[in-house]
């Protein structure tokens, strides 16, 4: 990842920490000012947002195939999913990797990859797919 976006992340976790103490500082008595603290904390909830995706994008790849245990999961390089982990799948036919996570459900047969590109493809042996570790 860009050594810029990782500067970032330090200045998003600071703005949102100055947002938040002059939140607690702030009174929302009027109709203006109530607007201003609503519009303050929805800014702290995305700017904390943007700094936890960055994180997670910053952290080491691991790539691998998938490949289901004798319990039903999938493991990749010796990392057992479950549903909301994290994944990301090798897409053929656009020839990118696609973001989603691991889900489960008896009505798709087990194990699937939500992801609405895709259209929520099972699992199988052998997906090519990676996870950040």
């Amino acid at each position: 990842m860009d050594k810029n976006y990782l500067k970032s992340i330090n200045e998003i976790t600071l703005l949102q920490k100055t947002l938040e103490r002059l939140l607690k500082e702030a009174l929302c008595d009027s109709l203006e000012d109530n607007k201003a603290c609503n519009v303050l904390e929805r800014l702290t909830e995305e700017l904390d947002s943007a700094a936890r995706t960055l994180k997670h994008y910053s952290k080491p790849v691991k790539e691998g195939r998938l490949y289901k245990q004798a319990n039903g999961r999938f493991i990749i390089n010796d990392n057992e999913l479950s549903s909301g982990h994290s994944l990301e799948v090798w897409n053929d036919e656009y020839q990118k990797w696609e973001t989603g996570r691991v889900e489960y459900s008896d009505s798709k047969g087990g194990y699937y990859f939500y992801n609405l590109n895709m259209k929520n493809p099972a699992l199988y042996n052998g997906m090519k797919a990676r996870i950040r570790v």
